[in-house]
């Protein structure tokens, strides 16, 4: 439908710029469509042919003038349709693409969200996993140390009997 109307305007402007007169432009048209007198009826004066006047000379001008920018603003009409489709289209694609780096940036975020939880994880099973060893090891020195304690304790006890065992032999009878 756009090109054809495009195309009958183009004709009619090329008409109109090839002869200068809107007259010519659409030739059947300006054909006269009176039925032809009878051969019975007197034959008509024929009116005679009156030259242009610089009124319709410029009449005619300013037609062809006014047909020229109609076609001009249809054709900067169709431009302008086209760049807004064109707008339009690269709107939505960036809408598009807008979304889908939210959602590659969502995606990111839940990941990097996971992975801390993982560590969290780790680290706090890495930290209990660490105290039950530090009060195993609190509790075995404990132990150590107790025994130790019960240890130099008996040895203390064997010395001083052995040391008054040594001092009894050697002391004098009395």
């Amino acid at each position: 439908m756009k090109n054809t109307t495009m195309r009958a305007l183009a004709l009619t402007t090329s008409a109109f710029v090839a002869t200068g007169s809107i007259l010519s432009a659409a030739p059947e048209e300006t054909k006269d469509s009176t039925p032809k007198p009878a051969a019975t009826e007197a034959p008509k004066k024929k009116p005679v042919a009156k030259k242009p006047s610089k009124k319709d000379a410029a009449q005619a001008k300013l037609e062809a003038t006014k047909n020229s920018l109609a076609l001009e603003n249809a054709v900067q009409a169709e431009k302008a349709k086209k760049e807004l489709a064109s707008l339009r289209h690269k709107v939505a694609q960036l809408k598009l693409e807008k979304e889908m780096l939210s959602e590659t940036l969502a995606m990111a975020d839940l990941k990097q969200k996971q992975a801390i939880m993982k560590e969290e994880a780790k680290f706090k099973k890495e930290s209990a996993s660490l105290s039950r060893e530090t009060t195993l090891a609190k509790m075995k020195a404990e132990k150590l140390a107790s025994a130790l304690k019960a240890t130099q304790a008996e040895f203390g006890i064997e010395r001083a009997t052995t040391e008054h065992e040594k001092n009894y032999a050697k002391s004098e009878p009395v």
